[in-house]
This record gives C-alpha cells, structure tokens and sequence, in this order.
C-alpha cells in the first residue's frame, strides 16, 4: 500500500535553516510530508537522532 506521512519533528536544540532570501531562521519544529516513512527515520537515525518513534499504522 502505497502511502505519505506528515510529519513534524521537533528540533531541541533548534537547527538554524537558510530560507534564502527569507533568510535565516532558527527553526523548532520542521513540518514535512514523507512518502517513504522509512527512508525518514533512517536520515533521522544517521543525523544523531536518539529515539525516532515508530510510523503509526493505519
């Protein structure tokens, strides 16, 4: 089944991001669709995230 997630991790400490010509923000919580759950938590994983819950089912 064939599926996206959105998803909203919560960055402590926050993670300053360069929004161009925006500029940059000092950013808390990053708001994201992911159409590959998995491929989500192993980046979160290989970046030093401790505890990456599981995707909820359904």
């Amino acid at each position: 089944m064939d599926g996206s997630l959105n998803a909203a991790p919560h960055l402590d400490p926050p993670v300053r991001l360069d929004l161009g010509p925006a500029g940059p923000v000092d950013a808390t919580t990053v708001h994201r669709a992911v159409d590959h759950p998995p491929a989500l938590t192993a980046a979160l994983r290989a970046a030093g995230l401790r505890r990456v819950p599981p995707p909820r089912q359904g």
